[in-house]
Protein backbone atom coordinates (compact mmCIF):
# COMPACT_ATOMS: atom_id res chain seq x y z
CA UNK A 1 0.00 0.00 0.00
CA UNK A 2 0.91 3.49 -1.13
CA UNK A 3 0.73 6.48 1.25
CA UNK A 4 1.42 10.01 0.96
CA UNK A 5 1.05 12.46 4.29
CA UNK A 6 0.19 15.84 2.94
CA UNK A 7 -0.74 17.81 5.83
CA UNK A 8 -1.24 17.04 10.00
CA UNK A 9 -1.37 18.68 13.61
CA UNK A 10 -0.63 17.14 17.04
CA UNK A 11 -1.78 18.24 20.04
CA UNK A 12 -1.32 16.58 23.85
CA UNK A 13 -4.28 14.72 25.69
CA UNK A 14 -4.46 13.81 28.81
CA UNK A 15 -6.97 13.53 31.61
CA UNK A 16 -5.51 15.87 33.56
CA UNK A 17 -5.55 18.44 31.05
CA UNK A 18 -7.58 21.80 30.28
CA UNK A 19 -8.28 21.97 26.83
CA UNK A 20 -7.32 25.74 27.29
CA UNK A 21 -3.91 24.57 27.88
CA UNK A 22 -4.22 22.47 24.89
CA UNK A 23 -1.30 23.81 22.61
CA UNK A 24 -1.39 22.35 18.69
CA UNK A 25 1.33 22.18 16.02
CA UNK A 26 1.17 21.52 12.35
CA UNK A 27 3.01 20.13 9.70
CA UNK A 28 2.03 21.50 6.38
CA UNK A 29 2.52 22.67 2.59
CA UNK A 30 6.08 21.72 1.30
CA UNK A 31 6.66 18.86 4.04
CA UNK A 32 10.42 18.25 4.56
CA UNK A 33 10.26 16.03 7.43
CA UNK A 34 10.16 11.90 6.71
CA UNK A 35 7.18 11.24 8.10
CA UNK A 36 7.45 7.54 6.80
CA UNK A 37 6.69 6.33 10.65
CA UNK A 38 3.23 7.90 9.81
CA UNK A 39 2.17 6.30 7.08
CA UNK A 40 3.39 3.12 8.52
CA UNK A 41 0.70 3.79 11.55
CA UNK A 42 -1.98 4.29 8.70
CA UNK A 43 -1.19 1.15 6.83
CA UNK A 44 -1.42 -0.39 10.25
CA UNK A 45 -5.09 0.86 10.25
CA UNK A 46 -6.51 0.13 6.59
CA UNK A 47 -4.79 -3.41 6.88
CA UNK A 48 -6.13 -4.59 9.82
CA UNK A 49 -8.79 -7.36 9.07
CA UNK A 50 -12.20 -8.05 10.48
CA UNK A 51 -10.96 -9.03 14.02
CA UNK A 52 -12.14 -8.03 17.01
CA UNK A 53 -9.61 -5.13 17.92
CA UNK A 54 -11.36 -3.35 14.86
CA UNK A 55 -14.75 -1.74 14.84
CA UNK A 56 -16.31 0.92 13.03
CA UNK A 57 -18.83 3.64 13.14
CA UNK A 58 -21.63 4.71 11.57
CA UNK A 59 -23.08 8.76 11.89
CA UNK A 60 -26.96 7.96 12.18
CA UNK A 61 -27.54 11.52 11.80
CA UNK A 62 -26.18 13.75 9.30
CA UNK A 63 -24.19 17.10 9.91
CA UNK A 64 -22.83 16.32 13.18
CA UNK A 65 -20.00 18.22 14.87
CA UNK A 66 -17.52 15.69 14.57
CA UNK A 67 -18.35 14.66 11.03
CA UNK A 68 -18.41 18.05 9.65
CA UNK A 69 -14.60 18.16 11.46
CA UNK A 70 -13.37 15.26 9.66
CA UNK A 71 -15.12 16.15 6.54
CA UNK A 72 -13.35 19.99 6.66
CA UNK A 73 -10.12 18.25 7.53
CA UNK A 74 -10.33 15.78 4.60
CA UNK A 75 -11.07 18.21 2.14
CA UNK A 76 -9.25 21.61 3.22
CA UNK A 77 -5.89 22.12 1.04
CA UNK A 78 -3.56 23.52 4.02
CA UNK A 79 -1.86 25.25 1.58
CA UNK A 80 -4.60 27.12 0.54
CA UNK A 81 -6.70 27.32 4.07
CA UNK A 82 -4.09 26.56 6.72
CA UNK A 83 -6.47 28.22 9.47
CA UNK A 84 -9.29 26.04 8.53
CA UNK A 85 -7.67 22.75 8.51
CA UNK A 86 -6.20 23.72 12.04
CA UNK A 87 -9.40 25.09 13.48
CA UNK A 88 -11.01 21.62 12.59
CA UNK A 89 -8.35 19.52 13.51
CA UNK A 90 -8.21 21.25 17.29
CA UNK A 91 -12.45 20.76 17.16
CA UNK A 92 -11.86 17.26 17.32
CA UNK A 93 -8.81 17.36 20.01
CA UNK A 94 -10.99 19.28 22.11
CA UNK A 95 -13.75 16.56 21.69
CA UNK A 96 -11.52 13.82 22.52
CA UNK A 97 -9.33 15.22 25.08
CA UNK A 98 -13.32 16.31 27.29
CA UNK A 99 -14.18 12.64 26.88
CA UNK A 100 -11.02 10.66 28.02
CA UNK A 101 -11.30 8.56 30.57
CA UNK A 102 -9.96 9.68 33.92
CA UNK A 103 -7.30 6.39 33.87
CA UNK A 104 -6.20 6.98 30.08
CA UNK A 105 -2.86 7.34 29.51
CA UNK A 106 -1.55 10.76 28.91
CA UNK A 107 -0.58 10.86 25.09
CA UNK A 108 -0.29 12.90 21.69
CA UNK A 109 -3.41 13.06 19.32
CA UNK A 110 -2.13 13.20 15.77
CA UNK A 111 -4.63 14.28 13.00
CA UNK A 112 -3.62 13.72 9.38
CA UNK A 113 -4.53 14.42 5.96
CA UNK A 114 -3.60 11.76 3.35
CA UNK A 115 -4.07 9.76 0.33
CA UNK A 116 -3.57 6.07 0.21
CA UNK A 117 -3.75 4.10 -3.27
CA UNK A 118 -2.49 -0.03 -3.52
CA UNK A 119 -3.12 -3.56 -4.80
CA UNK A 120 -5.23 -4.26 -1.43
CA UNK A 121 -7.62 -1.75 -1.92
CA UNK A 122 -10.75 -3.02 -3.24
CA UNK A 123 -11.28 -0.55 -5.99
CA UNK A 124 -9.34 1.66 -8.51
CA UNK A 125 -7.81 4.95 -7.79
CA UNK A 126 -6.16 7.37 -4.86
CA UNK A 127 -8.02 8.05 -2.03
CA UNK A 128 -8.37 11.02 -0.09
CA UNK A 129 -8.88 9.87 3.96
CA UNK A 130 -8.11 11.35 7.53
CA UNK A 131 -6.56 9.80 9.96
CA UNK A 132 -7.04 10.21 14.04
CA UNK A 133 -3.85 8.11 15.63
CA UNK A 134 -3.47 8.47 19.74
CA UNK A 135 0.19 7.68 20.92
CA UNK A 136 0.85 6.88 24.44
CA UNK A 137 3.82 8.72 25.27
CA UNK A 138 5.75 9.59 28.88
CA UNK A 139 5.73 13.02 29.73
CA UNK A 140 9.20 13.43 29.06
CA UNK A 141 8.68 12.26 24.96
CA UNK A 142 5.88 14.85 25.17
CA UNK A 143 7.79 17.82 26.07
CA UNK A 144 9.94 16.65 23.63
CA UNK A 145 6.85 18.02 21.12
CA UNK A 146 6.40 21.16 23.04
CA UNK A 147 5.25 24.11 21.00
CA UNK A 148 8.71 25.11 20.93
CA UNK A 149 10.52 22.53 19.24
CA UNK A 150 8.98 21.34 15.58
CA UNK A 151 8.73 17.76 14.52
CA UNK A 152 11.49 17.67 12.24
CA UNK A 153 14.05 18.44 15.12
CA UNK A 154 13.49 15.09 16.34
CA UNK A 155 14.07 11.18 15.65
CA UNK A 156 10.90 9.75 15.52
CA UNK A 157 11.93 6.64 16.00
CA UNK A 158 13.33 7.16 19.61
CA UNK A 159 9.97 8.97 20.65
CA UNK A 160 7.21 6.61 18.93
CA UNK A 161 6.39 3.28 19.17
CA UNK A 162 6.62 0.42 16.08
CA UNK A 163 3.85 0.55 14.12
CA UNK A 164 2.99 -2.75 15.25
CA UNK A 165 2.44 -1.46 18.39
CA UNK A 166 0.14 1.36 17.60
CA UNK A 167 -2.53 1.51 20.21
CA UNK A 168 -5.40 3.63 18.63
CA UNK A 169 -5.62 4.84 15.23
CA UNK A 170 -8.91 5.29 12.99
CA UNK A 171 -9.52 6.50 9.42
CA UNK A 172 -12.34 8.34 7.94
CA UNK A 173 -14.39 7.29 5.70
CA UNK A 174 -13.58 3.60 5.55
CA UNK A 175 -11.82 1.81 3.11
CA UNK A 176 -12.41 -1.64 2.08
CA UNK A 177 -9.53 -3.66 1.80
CA UNK A 178 -9.09 -7.56 1.02
CA UNK A 179 -9.04 -8.15 4.27
CA UNK A 180 -11.92 -5.46 5.52
CA UNK A 181 -15.23 -5.52 3.58
CA UNK A 182 -17.89 -4.29 5.76
CA UNK A 183 -19.38 -0.39 5.01
CA UNK A 184 -19.49 2.00 7.03
CA UNK A 185 -18.13 6.07 7.72
CA UNK A 186 -15.26 5.32 10.36
CA UNK A 187 -12.75 2.31 11.03
CA UNK A 188 -11.35 1.72 14.35
CA UNK A 189 -8.76 -0.07 15.24
CA UNK A 190 -7.65 0.10 19.40
CA UNK A 191 -5.13 -2.74 20.04
CA UNK A 192 -5.83 -5.11 23.33
CA UNK A 193 -8.78 -3.11 25.01
CA UNK A 194 -11.52 -1.10 23.98
CA UNK A 195 -11.42 2.52 25.26
CA UNK A 196 -15.30 3.53 25.00
CA UNK A 197 -14.25 7.53 24.37
CA UNK A 198 -12.49 6.85 21.70
CA UNK A 199 -15.52 5.75 20.11
CA UNK A 200 -17.76 8.62 21.78
CA UNK A 201 -15.52 11.73 20.53
CA UNK A 202 -16.76 11.47 17.08
CA UNK A 203 -21.14 10.50 18.20
CA UNK A 204 -21.01 8.10 16.13
CA UNK A 205 -22.85 4.46 16.16
CA UNK A 206 -20.36 1.57 16.99
CA UNK A 207 -20.75 -1.96 15.24
CA UNK A 208 -18.25 -4.90 16.07
CA UNK A 209 -16.30 -6.70 14.25
CA UNK A 210 -18.48 -9.51 11.98
CA UNK A 211 -17.61 -12.84 14.01
CA UNK A 212 -18.91 -10.84 17.11
CA UNK A 213 -21.96 -9.42 15.52
CA UNK A 214 -22.33 -12.93 13.62
CA UNK A 215 -22.18 -14.97 17.76
CA UNK A 216 -24.23 -12.06 18.77
CA UNK A 217 -27.42 -12.55 16.37
CA UNK A 218 -26.92 -16.18 16.69
CA UNK A 219 -27.38 -16.48 20.54
CA UNK A 220 -30.79 -14.39 19.91
CA UNK A 221 -31.63 -16.48 17.51
CA UNK A 222 -31.12 -19.85 19.94
CA UNK A 223 -32.82 -17.85 22.47
CA UNK A 224 -35.97 -17.31 20.16
CA UNK A 225 -36.09 -20.77 18.94
CA UNK A 226 -35.70 -21.85 22.84
CA UNK A 227 -38.50 -19.70 23.33
CA UNK A 228 -41.21 -21.42 20.18
CA UNK A 229 -39.52 -25.07 20.12
CA UNK A 230 -38.16 -25.86 23.71
CA UNK A 231 -34.74 -26.48 21.79
CA UNK A 232 -32.06 -24.11 21.49
CA UNK A 233 -30.02 -24.11 18.95
CA UNK A 234 -27.53 -27.04 17.79
CA UNK A 235 -24.42 -27.70 15.49
CA UNK A 236 -27.21 -28.16 12.19
CA UNK A 237 -28.51 -24.32 12.91
CA UNK A 238 -24.68 -23.01 12.72
CA UNK A 239 -24.65 -25.39 9.40
CA UNK A 240 -28.07 -23.43 8.54
CA UNK A 241 -26.35 -20.10 9.88
CA UNK A 242 -23.58 -20.56 7.57
CA UNK A 243 -25.89 -21.07 4.66
CA UNK A 244 -25.55 -17.33 4.57
CA UNK A 245 -22.62 -17.04 2.75
CA UNK A 246 -24.99 -18.52 -0.27
CA UNK A 247 -27.34 -15.32 0.27
CA UNK A 248 -25.06 -12.74 -1.22
CA UNK A 249 -22.43 -12.09 -4.24
CA UNK A 250 -20.45 -9.28 -2.23
CA UNK A 251 -19.26 -11.73 0.78
CA UNK A 252 -21.58 -9.30 2.88
CA UNK A 253 -25.12 -9.52 4.34
CA UNK A 254 -27.37 -7.21 6.56
CA UNK A 255 -30.37 -7.56 8.47
CA UNK A 256 -32.92 -8.69 5.62
CA UNK A 257 -30.68 -12.00 5.06
CA UNK A 258 -30.19 -12.43 8.43
CA UNK A 259 -33.44 -12.33 9.30
CA UNK A 260 -34.70 -14.99 6.75
CA UNK A 261 -32.28 -17.45 8.01
CA UNK A 262 -33.31 -16.98 11.66
CA UNK A 263 -36.73 -17.21 10.83
CA UNK A 264 -35.72 -20.76 9.11
CA UNK A 265 -33.66 -21.68 12.44
CA UNK A 266 -36.80 -20.61 14.57
CA UNK A 267 -39.64 -22.24 12.61
CA UNK A 268 -41.42 -19.40 12.95
CA UNK A 269 -41.11 -15.99 10.77
CA UNK A 270 -38.71 -13.42 12.76
CA UNK A 271 -39.39 -9.47 11.56
CA UNK A 272 -36.47 -7.84 11.45
CA UNK A 273 -37.74 -4.91 14.39
CA UNK A 274 -37.90 -8.24 16.67
CA UNK A 275 -34.29 -9.38 15.49
CA UNK A 276 -33.48 -5.65 16.22
CA UNK A 277 -35.25 -5.28 19.54
CA UNK A 278 -33.42 -8.05 20.92
CA UNK A 279 -29.76 -7.16 19.47
CA UNK A 280 -31.03 -3.82 21.17
CA UNK A 281 -29.99 -2.46 18.05
CA UNK A 282 -30.64 1.44 17.23
CA UNK A 283 -30.38 1.16 13.76
CA UNK A 284 -30.89 -2.59 12.50
CA UNK A 285 -29.88 -0.95 9.03
CA UNK A 286 -25.93 -1.21 9.96
CA UNK A 287 -25.52 -4.93 10.70
CA UNK A 288 -23.60 -5.59 8.15
CA UNK A 289 -21.42 -9.12 8.71
CA UNK A 290 -18.83 -10.46 6.37
CA UNK A 291 -19.47 -14.08 5.40
CA UNK A 292 -15.75 -15.36 5.08
CA UNK A 293 -16.33 -14.64 9.62
CA UNK A 294 -19.20 -16.78 10.41
CA UNK A 295 -18.72 -18.73 13.59
CA UNK A 296 -18.31 -22.58 12.62
CA UNK A 297 -17.32 -23.88 16.32
CA UNK A 298 -20.49 -24.66 18.68
CA UNK A 299 -20.06 -25.15 22.48
CA UNK A 300 -22.92 -27.08 25.07
CA UNK A 301 -22.09 -26.02 28.90
CA UNK A 302 -24.19 -28.67 30.49
CA UNK A 303 -24.92 -27.40 34.57
CA UNK A 304 -21.77 -25.45 34.16
CA UNK A 305 -19.38 -28.57 34.63
CA UNK A 306 -19.67 -30.30 31.54
CA UNK A 307 -18.57 -28.79 28.12
CA UNK A 308 -18.72 -30.37 24.83
CA UNK A 309 -17.20 -28.31 21.77
CA UNK A 310 -17.00 -29.10 18.30
CA UNK A 311 -16.87 -27.98 14.46
CA UNK A 312 -20.27 -27.30 13.14
CA UNK A 313 -19.21 -30.05 10.24
CA UNK A 314 -19.47 -32.81 12.62
CA UNK A 315 -22.84 -31.45 13.64
CA UNK A 316 -24.07 -35.06 12.69
CA UNK A 317 -22.07 -37.05 15.25
CA UNK A 318 -23.53 -34.74 18.51
CA UNK A 319 -27.37 -35.13 19.54
CA UNK A 320 -29.02 -32.43 21.77
CA UNK A 321 -31.99 -33.13 23.89
CA UNK A 322 -33.61 -30.87 25.78
CA UNK A 323 -36.77 -31.33 28.09
CA UNK A 324 -38.41 -30.90 31.20
CA UNK A 325 -36.53 -33.10 33.13
CA UNK A 326 -32.99 -32.36 31.85
CA UNK A 327 -30.75 -32.00 29.19
CA UNK A 328 -29.20 -35.05 26.94
CA UNK A 329 -25.95 -34.60 24.97
CA UNK A 330 -25.37 -37.62 23.03
CA UNK A 331 -22.24 -38.65 20.81
CA UNK A 332 -21.66 -40.99 18.42
CA UNK A 333 -18.06 -41.77 16.49
CA UNK A 334 -16.09 -44.56 15.85
CA UNK A 335 -12.85 -43.72 18.28
CA UNK A 336 -12.57 -42.27 21.48
CA UNK A 337 -9.39 -41.06 22.92
CA UNK A 338 -9.15 -40.42 26.69
CA UNK A 339 -6.57 -38.66 28.91
CA UNK A 340 -6.75 -37.67 32.53
CA UNK A 341 -5.84 -34.01 32.66
CA UNK A 342 -3.53 -32.01 35.47
CA UNK A 343 -5.63 -30.60 38.54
Amino acid sequence: MNSEIHSMTYSPVSPDLDNANQWKESVGGDIDEDLELFERYIQQVVEKTDIGDVTRGDFVTSDTDSEEWLETVRMTDFDDSPDEFETASKALAEELNSQIHPRAKDGVLFIINATISGDILIGDGERQIVSVLKLDLVEEQRLKLADDRGIEELDLEDIFPEPKELQKGLIYPIVQSEGYRLPGDVKFYQSGSVSDYFHEFLQCDIEEGSLEQAKNVFEVVSELKKEHTGQSADGADTSRFRDLKDRTESGIVGIDEVTEVASDIVGREVSREELADRLGADNPDALAIDTENLPSTVKYEVDKQIRVRFPSTAEDMVEKEESDDGVTVTIRGTELDSEVLDS
